[in-house]
């Protein structure tokens, strides 16, 4: 066995920092490619999946294992996926120098509140709620467990069809992991549920906890030694949510002067951004930033 639950120290949150010129996902085929990156790469470091949501230019995934495998997985998913773009795109090192943050999570607290922020990612963009959001396990735990149709095992397929359906010339892939009509591996069959579950207790908690927000607490999750607490793209995911919770409404485009600078203020108080930051996240000039914060 290769996780243990029984000690949250094992347990990590990975993140890749949100590109800026350009999306990992671009359409349904490219998503669905990065669901089975996640349960490919993840047999093979090993590490055991708790948790992840793939939004169109960063991914969060939480894991169970060594760091030394945390680090084997995101180094092979992230080649996974740059090979499949450069092949379809034919785009050259599309994913050369992305950004990659492991954090390790040291108590089942943490833990709970890890997972709700990493399937909040689509509420928070806007997109949808979390658990309609198809690109992510948000919707895997409490669920009934039923047969649809089109399913099928790994293990009644050749060799071959393996291959040409995961396209992955992975060995022993583990038998009990299932497909969809379009391909995708089901996080249902790979994915800790039970362990998560638990977590939670039911479903009330755990819909409660989803619906949750703590940005406050993104300084400890994202927060990295030695470098900025906070990426851009963490700061604008946020930025709707302290617009929509201080001043009444998300669109921070729309707000007059008065409740620019509030938020700027808490940008620049809570998550420690700089000024050059909170200009590419707001949009502001740098020296308009400096003037609604009275600094020089």
């Amino acid at each position: 066995m290769f996780y243990s639950m029984s000690k949250p120290h094992n347990c990590w949150h990975i993140c890749t920092e949100g590109l800026q010129d350009r999306l990992i996902f671009r359409d349904r085929e490219d998503f669905i490619q990065g669901m089975n990156a996640v349960a490919l790469c993840s047999y093979k470091a090993p590490v055991a999946v708790l948790a992840f949501c793939l939004m169109d230019n960063h991914v969060h995934i939480v894991v169970n294992g060594t760091r030394d495998n945390c680090v084997r997985f995101i180094d092979a998913f992230v080649l996974r996926l740059a090979k499949w773009i450069r092949l379809k795109y034919g785009e050259t090192g599309p994913l050369r120098g992305v950004g990659i943050n492991i954090k390790n999570i040291d108590s089942y607290t943490y833990l709970k509140d890890v997972i709700s922020y990493v399937h909040r990612n689509p509420m928070v963009a806007g997109i949808c709620t979390a658990l309609s959001y198809e690109w992510s396990t948000a919707g895997t735990f409490f669920r009934q467990k039923s047969s649809r149709p089109g399913l099928m095992s790994i293990s009644s397929l050749t060799a071959r069809e393996r291959r040409k359906r995961l396209k992955t010339k992975y060995k022993d892939i583990p038998p009990d992991m299932v497909l969809n009509s379009e391909d995708m591996i089901l996080p249902e069959s790979y994915v800790l549920a039970r362990h998560v579950e638990r977590l939670f207790s039911n479903a009330q908690g755990y819909m409660f906890s989803i619906n949750t927000n703590k940005d406050v607490n993104l300084e400890t999750l994202l927060a990295a030694p030695g470098r900025q607490a906070y990426d851009d793209s963490a700061l604008l995911t946020v930025v709707p949510v302290i617009c929509r919770e201080e001043v009444g409404s998300a669109d921070f485009a729309k707000l007059d002067i008065e409740d620019k600078c509030k938020v700027a203020g808490i940008l620049r108080k809570r998550y420690g951004a700089s000024l050059r930051q909170i200009s590419r996240v707001t949009g502001l000039r740098r020296d308009y930033v400096s003037k609604l914060l009275g600094k020089s």
